[in-house]
């Protein structure tokens, strides 16, 4: 099922958490770009859906806060909302805090640009040698992985032959394979010489088929009646089932052993290929962090910004900070309650910063200029949660996921075969009849004919204290802890957004 199938079928869907439930089941089978979009929707829905609402209304909380200051620095502001979020109590929230997003642009003209592409392009000619040699090896797997399929098909006619549950006609077979391949694989060398040119160029029409036909070297059929062949093609018949005898008793253990060598030497391939990329990871990670970002407007527009002949840059960056919600926070009735999921009171601060990059020394720059600042509040879930940090590690990633690490899955399963240990046969052992406690099956039967009955009957009134919203049914301890969760998120929210206008000397009431 392709994206625009899966979208479709989701839009059909009643509420926003089952349309979450659905892609995060879809997300599994999505590759490549297909993917990342899918994984986009369900980020959007994720965060339509957290969104804490003004009471009242149906709009989501979000303050914002313009703070302009051209002569001193911008990063006190980016580290003291960082250290109040992350604080403990009375000094700060007490919240886990991460960076979920960072991206900037720079003016053409600008120092800043110059240097940081310098950085980018060191970065670049790295991860560049690393993936050549990653390519490299690749290619050596894949031959390597060919080369053991062949064997395989090779053995398969050993392993037949001295199978002593095969049939005859199996055994035919597997026989008449390996005539086969001395024919066009060692008998060939001989050139004209050969039982195929010999038949075909010098009229040995007989040759052929008679090689094939033999049970064993006294040229007797496989019914053991003498085969009427003439005297040339008999002296040559013999010499070459001698041959071809010799070979076959050879060619087993050497082919054996050939095969084990080569599929010692791929799990080696594999091994240093994980190493390579290993290694190749950081660099490509560092020049997608160095790397800038076009900033555009609603219309798909530059910038305006920024502009090619000021020295000036944007820069967008995330923090997200979460605190979970403990049942006996909500009542202590709940205390020992366990939960399918954790809920969070999170909140969100976007920066938008657009500076002046100052040159404070050697590689140093103090960014001054104007930073726009905005809160907003959610209430998630741990799994909610876990989808935005992916998306966000992601989604600037995607192109080193394409570089590393899916070219190797598409072979896993050839690799799964050929690198696993064969695990040694268990013997099969009879169990025994254990103690059987006399009333084990006293209760069997409860639940179909007493326990259905009784399994929703109390729908009604969770259907009448669940809050809208969720989606399908939650308990009541759930959803109490998740009111609580919105209830916090926006004192949190709140309470950062004061204190920083009340630090900062702005008006606030």
């Amino acid at each position: 099922m392709g994206l625009k199938e899966i979208q479709k079928e989701a839009n059909a869907l009643l509420n926003n958490r089952a349309k979450i439930s659905f892609y995060r089941e879809k997300l599994k089978k999505l590759e490549g770009d297909d993917r990342m979009k899918a994984r986009e929707e369900l980020v959007s829905l994720i965060r339509k859906e957290g969104a804490v609402m003004l009471g009242g209304l149906n709009d989501p909380v979000e303050y914002v806060i313009t703070y302009d200051i051209f002569g001193q620095g911008l990063e006190p502001i980016y580290f003291w909302l960082l250290d109040f979020l992350r604080g403990g109590k009375p000094s700060g929230l007490g919240m886990d805090v991460d960076k979920i997003d960072e991206q900037f642009d720079a003016s053409a003209s600008s120092a800043f640009l110059g240097e940081m592409g310098q950085r980018a392009g060191v970065m670049q000619d790295r991860a560049m040698k690393m993936l050549e040699l990653v390519n490299t090896l690749i290619r050596s797997i894949i031959n390597l992985i060919y080369d053991l399929k062949e064997f395989e098909i090779r053995l398969e006619n050993y392993k037949v032959l001295k199978d002593k549950e095969a049939s005859s006609d199996q055994k035919q077979a597997a026989e008449l394979g390996l005539r086969a391949i001395w024919l066009d694989q060692v008998d060939m060398k001989k050139g004209r010489g050969s039982i195929n040119n010999l038949a075909q160029q010098l009229q040995f029409v007989t040759l052929r088929d008679a090689f094939f036909y033999i049970k064993d070297e006294s040229l007797k059929g496989p019914d053991g009646s003498p085969v009427d062949l003439n005297e040339r093609v008999t002296r040559i018949l013999k010499a070459r089932f001698l041959e071809y005898k010799v070979w076959k008793e050879k060619s087993d253990d050497e082919l054996t052993k050939r095969y084990k060598i080569e599929k010692h030497y791929l799990k080696t391939q594999v091994a240093s290929l994980k190493l390579y990329t290993q290694w190749a990871k950081p660099y490509l990670r560092t020049a997608q962090k160095l790397g800038m970002k076009e900033f555009t407007t609603k219309s798909g527009l530059p910038s305006p910004d920024i502009v090619a002949a000021f020295n000036n840059m944007v820069m967008d960056l995330k923090l997200f900070a979460k605190s979970e919600i403990k049942p006996g926070s909500v009542h202590s009735n709940f205390q020992h309650t366990q939960l399918s999921k954790k809920y969070y009171a999170c909140v969100e601060l976007q920066f938008r910063y657009r500076t002046l990059p100052k040159i404070m020394g050697q590689g140093q720059y103090m960014q001054t200029g104007e930073a726009a600042i905005t809160f907003r509040a959610f209430a998630l879930t741990d799994e909610d949660i876990k989808n935005l940090e992916e998306y966000e590690g992601l989604k600037d990633l995607e192109l080193v996921h394409q570089l590393t690490d899916v070219s190797l899955g598409q072979l896993q399963a050839d690799l799964d075969h050929f690198t696993q240990d064969e695990e040694p046969k268990a013997e099969e052992t009879k169990k025994k009849k254990g103690f059987e406690w006399p009333l084990g099956n006293v209760f069997e039967g409860f639940e179909s004919h007493i326990g259905k009955p009784v399994k929703g009957a109390g729908k009604g009134f969770w259907e009448m204290i669940r809050p809208p919203g969720l989606g399908g049914e939650i308990p009541f301890v759930e959803a109490s802890i998740y009111s609580k969760a919105k209830e916090d998120a926006l004192t949190k929210c709140l309470v950062v957004y004061d204190i920083f206008k009340k630090a900062h000397r702005m008006t606030a009431w």
